[in-house]
């Protein structure tokens, strides 16, 4: 059916937290049937877990979680600001009941309460507490669309606000009416909201619209264990040391990051004028790296081969692509972890998303199936130790000198699977349809991020990869060179037999 990490550690949470039955990640990829998987599984003699109080009072002050903390570190030693606002704008292929909209998602919000969450510091540190639902028609979070105009600059406006968290809600939603129909800035802060809770909330949010259209309220089929009773918990528990241990020993010689050019590209341009801290200014675009749907295919057909998913598939490609540009042994890769490896909180929105790094070498003698059974084994093997940040494991590496969001790599890399921002929500005269607008992105945290994203319209599966960039890492020359090795690569491992191929003989 093919790969799918979150899929597979949902499977897994479930039968240890309510059969008491283990099984690994990595088996689960690589016997892709009941009968092969029975003799791998282990009872553990737990199972029927107590469930999390789901009862919390939500007005409670709790501390951040270990990624929130994370996050809130960088947020602060950037000046705060838009940098970690999520601008995602829907445009609406047929006619949607803006109000209907709104109560469906006021449904999303009562029943989440980190998307109304305000934060302040304290003398204990960062505090989150939850906006009482009485309290939440004052707070301006939603604009419904007036007289047509041009989205341009009202889109940019969105998504260049500036969140006062202690005041405001972390989310703000904008219709906009236009010549061809409407537009959603569907604007987080990104302190309340993962990759992970963006397709739950946008299930849910489909569910609560379809009955709100219908004049009832949503059905749940059970409540969700809060986001701020898992925050209070893990922030009361503090870091697992095993966990940190395991991120030392993986990191402790891996090779600095530098930006991704041939070895003999020309120096990068320095403005004299600018302060010493130019280098590391986060102004930056990005560019689509088009993928045509033979590749796509071959990709997904590719992944299936190894029994591995397509983000282990494509993130072996693009490091392949990047270290053969580069002319590098070794390649320090950032990307994103769930966070949630307890399973009581699989169906709750909420920000639980860490910042990992693995380390990966590619000679050429490797075949991509040996390549990317490597990166399979060396992420799975990694998520029972996710929760730990980032920021973390560079501090003690670096004995405490690590800048806040000077990170161990320069290329980040992630998948957006099955992304439901492009969809439907049932309404009284039949769908409405809606599609995603990619945003123009003019800075970047990091220095080289790749964001392959799966689309599901109509049944049928698409990819897309979008790579942003620093300004002051790369020229025009750099990402164009990078964008011809990437499709380059990607292109080479989704012809019909380069699974078994080595890497010098296939990319040659």
């Amino acid at each position: 059916m093919g790969g799918h990490s979150l899929t597979a550690t949902r499977i897994i949470g479930r039968l240890a937290a309510t059969h008491g039955i283990e099984l690994r990640l990595n088996d689960l990829f690589l016997h892709p049937t009941a009968a092969a998987l029975a003799p791998l599984a282990r009872r553990s003699g737990t199972g029927l877990a107590a469930a999390p109080d789901r009862s919390a009072a939500p007005a409670d002050r709790v501390p951040l979680s270990l990624a929130q903390a994370s996050l809130w570190k960088i947020y602060e030693a950037l000046g705060f600001g838009p940098i970690f606002n999520i601008p995602f704008v829907l445009r609406f292929l047929d006619p949607v009941d803006e109000t209907v909209f709104a109560t469906a998602f006021r449904d999303v919000m009562e029943r989440h309460p980190a998307l109304r969450s305000r934060f302040a510091d304290s003398p204990d540190g960062v505090l989150q507490e939850a906006v009482p639902m009485a309290e939440l028609d004052r707070m301006g979070w939603f604009m419904p669309s007036g007289d047509v105009e041009d989205p341009a600059p009202v889109l940019a406006a969105e998504a260049a606000h500036d969140f006062d968290l202690a005041r405001e809600l972390p989310v703000r939603l904008r219709f906009i009416r236009t010549g061809e129909g409407q537009l959603l800035s569907f604007l987080f802060h990104h302190i309340v909201l993962d990759e992970w809770s963006v397709n739950l909330m946008m299930d849910e949010l489909a569910r609560a619209y379809a009955a709100r259209a219908a004049g009832r309220p949503p059905l749940w089929a059970a409540p969700a264990a809060p986001f701020h009773a898992f925050a209070r918990r893990q922030a009361a528990r503090g870091p697992d040391p095993r966990a940190l241990d395991h991120w030392l020993d993986a990191l402790r010689d891996a090779p600095q990051p530098c930006p991704i050019r041939r070895p003999d590209a020309p120096p990068l341009h320095r403005d004299p004028d600018a302060a010493d801290g130019a280098a590391n200014d986060a102004g930056g675009a990005w560019c689509e790296i088009a993928l045509e749907p033979h590749v796509s295919d071959g990709l997904y057909a590719l992944s299936k081969a190894c029994a591995a998913s397509l983000f282990n598939t494509v993130y072996a490609a693009i490091s392949v692509a990047l270290q053969r540009l580069a002319g590098l042994d070794a390649l320090t890769v950032g990307t994103s972890a769930s966070g949630r490896t307890d399973p009581d909180y699989f169906d709750t929105i909420g920000y639980f998303t860490t910042v990992t790094a693995h380390c990966l070498r590619a000679p050429g003698h490797l075949t991509p199936r040996a390549l990317i059974g490597t990166v399979r084994d060396m992420i799975n093997g990694s998520l029972p130790h996710c929760e730990i940040p980032i920021d973390l494991v560079e501090e003690r590496l670096s004995d405490g000198t690590a800048a806040p969001g000077a990170h161990m790599f320069e290329v980040f890399i992630q998948i957006h699977a099955r992304n439901a921002l492009n969809g439907a929500l049932e309404g009284p005269d039949g769908p409405v349809r809606f599609r995603q607008v990619d945003p123009d992105k003019t800075d970047s945290v990091l220095g080289l991020q790749f964001e392959v994203v799966e689309d599901v319209i109509g049944g049928k599966r698409g990819l897309r990869m979008m790579m942003s960039y620093r300004h002051a890492h790369y020229s025009a020359d750099d990402i164009a060179e990078l964008v011809a090795a990437v499709t380059r690569t990607c292109t080479a491992f989704a012809r019909e037999g380069a699974a078994d191929r080595p890497l010098d003989a296939l990319l040659s």
